[in-house]
């Protein structure tokens, strides 16, 4: 017997296991440059956003070397302090985890490099 259900009564599917991950972490000079690469990088989405989820965010490098607190767009704190761009990256296959990550390391290489060009005297230390 088949019994027709509303949508909104639907139970929604579950999410697919993601149990391959990997965290990358770049280290760049100033607030500025890792916001800029991290903004840059973000434009593109996950070809496959159900199979690889990518998550970009800028923290504070403490002075011990480890990584502080999440840092805000908005916290004004623009000082020359390192910064660490750290992406972390779930996938429901490790062909899927490989394919996005090497994707992301080209991209990651262009914006680099146009740091690098357009403001390179914070790159040359």
């Amino acid at each position: 017997m088949e019994v027709d259900v509303p949508d909104g009564d639907r139970p929604a599917a579950p999410a697919p296991a993601r149990p391959y991950t990997s965290r990358i972490e770049i280290a760049f000079p100033d607030v500025r440059a890792a916001r800029t690469a991290a903004a840059a990088l973000s434009v593109d989405e996950e070809l496959s956003p159900e199979r690889v989820s990518r998550w970009i965010s800028v923290e504070r490098r403490s002075g011990g070397g480890g990584v502080g607190g999440t840092d805000a767009a908005a916290d004004g704190d623009d000082d020359d302090d390192g910064r660490v761009l750290l992406v972390r990256f779930e996938a429901t296959e490790a062909r899927m985890l490989r394919v996005a990550m090497s994707s992301f390391y080209d991209s990651l290489s262009v914006v680099l490099r146009c740091l690098q060009e357009f403001d390179g005297e914070r790159f040359d230390a």
